[in-house]
């Protein structure tokens, strides 16, 4: 997995998005997703934070 695909799995955790849609839509197994959620999880919580400050209305 690249830095890149981490990169998007993170964003997409953080606009809430459930995990099996991230795997599917980045190509990429469940559990890739189950580890970078887990070794990530504060920064999908600070880049959702983000988010809800810059667009309030997508959450």
């Amino acid at each position: 997995m690249t830095n890149e695909q981490k990169s998007e799995i993170i964003k997409a955790l953080a606009y809430g998005l459930d995990e099996a849609t991230v795997a599917e839509c980045n190509g990429v197994s469940l559990d890739d997703v189950h580890a970078v959620a887990a070794e990530n999880s504060a920064v999908v919580l600070a880049k959702r934070t983000e988010l809800q400050e810059v667009y309030p209305d997508a959450f």
